[in-house]
């Protein structure tokens, strides 16, 4: 599946069902969490970019972080990683896209690290990586509530 379909594919989904837990993040799998973002900046563009108060965290051939801001969503992937552990880690950033230059992704160099996204207080995702078209950045602090499954 292409990143254009990933993408595409998160942002249609807009409607979440009550919360479940897991440790891992299966293939298949979509979940949402509710914060702040502080810092969203997408490549050599010429201004950070506003970010919205959800992330998708999903498993869409390799694991993901997408933050949207209305219409255009940034992805953080990790192309054809494994499960990734929702009880806090770190996960490589390999491949990055948005969706105004899709089905554009741009090998990718970094991580996003983050803490338990379950454990009841705010945890902060910070991604960071480095690709042909700049620095991508994001910074985000979860409100505290278990993620969300999105269908």
């Amino acid at each position: 599946m292409a990143a254009a379909a990933i993408l595409t594919l998160a942002l249609a989904s807009a409607t979440l069902a009550p919360a479940m837990a897991a440790e891992k993040l299966s293939a298949g799998r979509k979940i949402t969490v509710e914060g702040v973002c502080s810092i969203l900046q997408a490549g050599l563009r010429p201004r950070p970019q506003t970010c919205g108060s959800l992330v998708s965290i999903m498993n869409v051939e390799g694991p993901s972080f997408l933050i949207t801001n209305g219409a255009n969503g940034f992805l953080f992937w990790h192309r054809n990683g494994g499960p990734l552990n929702l009880r806090g880690g770190q996960m490589p950033v390999t491949n990055l896209t948005d969706s105004e230059n899709l089905p554009k992704a741009w090998k990718g160099s970094g991580y996003c690290r983050y803490g338990d996204l379950y454990s009841g207080k705010p945890v902060e995702i910070v991604c960071t990586a480095d690709a042909g078209n700049g620095r991508w950045s994001l910074v985000f602090m979860t409100n505290g509530k278990p993620p969300k499954p999105s269908p």
